[in-house]
């Protein structure tokens, strides 16, 4: 799985998911935002990412989700509904889907996060 490092990279991953969820779908625009917050990310732009990410933290409170920008993310990755999904992996696969109610991630130090494969749809 290829990471977001160029903008033809970035944008390619953000129409797989326009594809999957659909442009007035609120999980579209919440991946679009993590999306670009992960390319300014691995950028190391500090400046332009802080705006990028008050926007994400707005989505983050607004829909009740939580995805980190900081591993990498396959393409195709869609949200049905909100509220309650917190995901924390090493990496999420291409073509997951994500379901109210999803709780993924490791908090016991010294240990790694989960790594999510591909085509995997997760609820609860």
């Amino acid at each position: 799985m290829e990471d977001v490092t160029t903008l033809k990279i970035l944008r390619e991953y953000i129409l797989a998911d326009y594809e999957r969820g659909g442009g007035k779908n609120p999980g579209y625009k919440y991946m679009k935002w993590v999306r670009i917050c992960r390319y300014l990310y691995l950028k190391n732009s500090k400046i332009v990412i802080k705006l990028a990410g008050i926007i994400y933290s707005h989505y983050c409170y607004k829909y009740g989700t939580v995805i980190t920008y900081k591993y990498p993310i396959g393409k195709g990755v869609a949200i049905t509904h909100f509220n309650g999904i917190t995901v924390v992996p090493e990496c999420i696969g291409d073509y997951s889907w994500f379901h109210p109610g999803v709780l993924i991630g490791q908090s016991l130090p010294g240990r790694k996060n989960p790594v999510i494969g591909h085509h995997v749809n997760f609820g609860a």
